[in-house]
């Protein structure tokens, strides 16, 4: 059977369990990409969907974790910064599969964007040398920082994330739930520039989510429930019991980049 856990060693095969261990803050909004994208997890019929679809088949023996943490900085690049936190990381000892939700954000800023945004510049080039680091020890291809420059930062870090897994297979799946910007491109251009030899699996999955009927007295109770804590348990209650807060249109799945 699956495991369950988020973003600590502990694990349950519990879904229910898992999401009773997830922070009050990833329950404050119904429309926040991580309900849907527990609302999908939780369904069987959807992760076989996903995960047949990258011909994965049923990996009972793998370990699914949300929010994976993996540090932005090593001992040999110096530098400092925020962990990458994937929404979705899946762990056997045949793949590491990064899954990142997609509901209603647009694609966040541009690598190139990132670098020159923050104060201390070159600590961010550091950063992201450690990433690019992480990803060329499994695609035994090196890239250099102006390259990357219209690459999205954030699916640079969540690749280099999958790669930081010791693993014989790794993928970086977006998974698109909510509307649909243009992550065809962005996925594509990532591959190019990234892996050229194809050493990663990069997908594009889309299964459009919709409110079902049960999403309505949920809002209501938000609405008129303005303590953090009492959210929370609203929303988790929610995401575990039946019927589902989101059904979803599962589309199509797609590798990219080869």
């Amino acid at each position: 059977m699956m495991k369950h856990r988020y973003g600590s060693p502990s694990e349950t095969e519990d879904f229910g369990r898992m999401v009773s261990s997830m922070p009050d803050s990833e329950f404050q909004k119904h429309d926040r990409s991580t309900i849907p994208l527990l609302c999908f997890w939780k369904d069987e019929a959807n992760r076989k969907w996903l995960l047949s679809g990258m011909g994965l088949g049923k990996p009972n023996d793998s370990t699914a974790t949300f929010e994976y943490a993996v540090e932005s900085g090593c001992s040999e690049c110096g530098g400092k910064g925020k962990s990458s936190f994937t929404d979705l990381m899946l762990v056997s000892n045949r793949f590491a599969v990064a899954i990142e939700a997609k509901y209603l954000e647009r694609p966040y800023q541009r690598a190139g964007e990132w670098l020159a945004g923050g104060k201390n510049a070159e600590n961010r080039k550091r950063v992201l040398r450690h990433w690019l680091h992480v990803i060329r020890n499994r695609t035994e291809h090196a890239v250099q920082l102006e390259a990357v420059d219209a690459l999205v930062y954030q699916m640079v870090h969540r690749t280099a994330s999958a790669c930081s897994v010791a693993a014989p297979r790794h993928d970086v799946v977006h998974l698109v739930l909510g509307e649909v910007h243009n992550y065809r491109d962005l996925i594509t251009n990532l591959a190019s520039v990234l892996d050229p030899n194809s050493r990663i699996r990069f997908w594009l999955a889309s299964a459009g989510a919709s409110p079902g009927p049960a999403m309505r007295p949920v809002e209501e109770a938000l609405v008129d429930e303005q303590d953090p804590c009492e959210r929370a348990a609203t929303l988790r209650e929610a995401v575990v019991a039946a019927p589902p807060l989101y059904s979803f249109r599962l589309g199509t799945v797609e590798e990219l980049g080869r």
